[in-house]
């Protein structure tokens, strides 16, 4: 065999080697789900549309009861019910607090178009997310449970880390003009776990498992959406 065609062999060898790299290179844009822009899409909050089901025209939706809600925010005959399961330790649930329940109340609670109920759904791995929920029931027990809730969530990071946060949460009570004592009581007293725990439950039972969760009109919207989604769902409702 000649130089010549050794050359010509190898230089093929390469140039099919290569091809096949490319291919392979291809093929892992199209199928690969590993890796950081995976993370990335993972990271970011989705809307979660309810399954069509084939023998109906509309969307199934979630039917639950406003039974265990913690408080309700709007007129009692509002066309369109928005039930949050919300975990006050949870820095999604305060970025929509902070960032798109003021459109909403704006928009669609003052109006008498929305009424907004809010359920707990505390996450096993925030340590301090149930006694929070406590706190801001314990509040509503002496007439201002939305108070006690803004204070919750606008000091996040105050009691988020906190071995025991008793006494910051007495703290926001007194700051509120509740009582202390009571409060404190109420904090310890167990009266809010069973009703709590069936929150918990609910939210389950409807394939709700992260925070914020919402259900709008029975139609769930998963994550701290900016306040177009939520507007959108709203408006498809009073249509």
């Amino acid at each position: 065999m000649s130089d010549e065609t050794i050359t010509i062999s190898k230089t093929t060898l390469w140039q099919g080697v290569a091809a096949l790299f490319a291919v392979l290179f291809v093929g892992s844009l199209f199928w690969g789900g590993s890796g950081t822009s995976g993370a990335v899409v993972a990271d970011k909050p989705t809307v979660k549309l309810p399954t069509a089901d084939p023998q109906q025209d509309a969307p199934a939706r979630v039917e639950v009861t406003l039974d265990g809600a913690a408080a309700v925010k709007g007129e009692d005959n509002a066309p369109v019910t928005v039930v949050e399961y919300s975990d006050y330790q949870c820095p999604f649930c305060a970025r929509f607090y902070e960032q798109t329940l003021p459109s909403m109340m704006k928009e669609y609670i003052d109006s008498g178009k929305v009424k907004l109920v809010y359920k707990d759904l505390p996450l096993p791995f925030h340590p301090n997310a149930k006694n929070a929920a406590v706190a801001a029931r314990c509040g509503g027990d002496q007439g201002n449970y939305w108070g006690m809730h803004d204070e919750l969530f606008g000091n996040q990071e105050v009691w988020s880390n906190l071995p025991d946060a008793t006494e910051t949460f007495a703290g926001y009570a007194t700051k509120l003009g509740l009582d202390a004592t009571k409060f404190k009581n109420c904090l310890t007293s167990g009266k809010f776990d069973t009703v709590i725990s069936d929150n918990l439950k609910e939210a389950s039972s409807v394939g709700l498992s992260g925070t914020p969760s919402f259900l709008v009109n029975g139609m769930s919207v998963v994550g701290a959406q900016p306040f177009a989604v939520f507007k959108q769902a709203i408006e498809s409702e009073l249509k």
